[in-house]
């Protein structure tokens, strides 16, 4: 009978600002024990009591039990037929997207891109962000999209040479970093970015994976797109608790090992509960 467990949330990567490690996000309508959190320098790791759903934080290095989180295993998967279209790739229905196999700084994967007939992929929609995690299989990959920093107009654009569209972002909470810090600045997402595919300044000369994008129209593609019915399963090893996936481990491990060990059973992460109704539930 599991009566503590580590969760998600914690605050290494600030001071007593505690955020899901898969979203990064603060919770909302926090389910805090009475008098936490403790406003401790120490105390960045957090663990629900499961008797009563509440949390609690206390020093990363104690040993509690584990609770992985895990998408649905089929959620918004699509059948799709490409003509051309190399086998793999995953469609938003205007653009084809492909994952390459190699790491290079982003001028190279943008030639590499363009060689093949696209382009280092745009990100501007929420549904493609759900299409490229799909296609990544939320492996812990990090890879090039192509926004850059124009310092000559102090604004980004993508490499279609559009500005940012104000109405979609996605950047991680933790990335309003000096430009100065960089040579280049460039954008890097992925589910190894501290939240599922959200974004990340970095130096264009660092190596990334490259997911290249193709107009099936330019690329005379013979596209055909059928959504599959979305069902609702857990991967092995995960049991359904409401619309999430989770997995019980009753070994005592600190967060990190905790950590570890969720990536380790079917690229899962600690759990995150967004409100005091589910944390109650599990």
């Amino acid at each position: 009978n599991i009566q503590f467990s580590w969760i998600g949330l914690n605050s290494l990567k600030s001071y007593n600002e505690f955020r899901n490690e898969h979203t990064g996000t603060n919770p909302r309508n926090v389910s805090w024990e009475l008098g936490y959190p403790h406003d401790s320098m120490n105390k960045k790791c957090v663990y629900i009591q499961h008797e009563n759903g509440t949390w609690k934080n206390v020093e990363c290095k104690h040993k509690m039990s584990t609770i992985c989180q895990r998408v649905f295993s089929d959620s918004l998967q699509y059948k799709t037929t490409f003509g051309n279209c190399r086998k793999g790739s995953v469609s938003d229905g205007p653009q084809c997207y492909e994952l390459n196999s190699i790491k290079l700084p982003y001028n190279e994967a943008e030639e590499f891109c363009i060689n093949r007939g696209g382009s280092v992929l745009r990100i501007e929609t929420r549904y493609t962000t759900m299409v490229i995690n799909r296609l990544t299989q939320m492996s812990y990959v990090t890879y090039y999209i192509g926004l850059v920093y124009n310092k000559n107009i102090g604004n980004w654009t993508w490499n279609n040479g559009f500005f940012v569209n104000s109405k979609f972002t996605n950047w991680n909470y933790d990335s309003e970093q000096s430009f100065d810090n960089f040579h280049s600045p460039c954008v890097i997402g992925g589910y190894g970015v501290k939240g599922l595919g959200t974004w990340r300044i970095v130096d264009c000369k660092e190596p990334h994976y490259v997911i290249c994008q193709f107009n099936p129209e330019t690329r005379k593609y013979v596209l055909k797109r059928q959504k599959k019915k979305v069902t609702m399963s857990c991967t092995s090893g995960y049991i359904r608790i409401g619309n999430k996936c989770y997995a019980f481990n009753e070994d005592k491990k600190t967060f990190a090992e905790a950590q570890k060990k969720c990536r380790e059973n079917n690229d899962g992460y600690l759990a995150s509960f967004q409100n005091f109704p589910q944390a109650i539930n599990v």
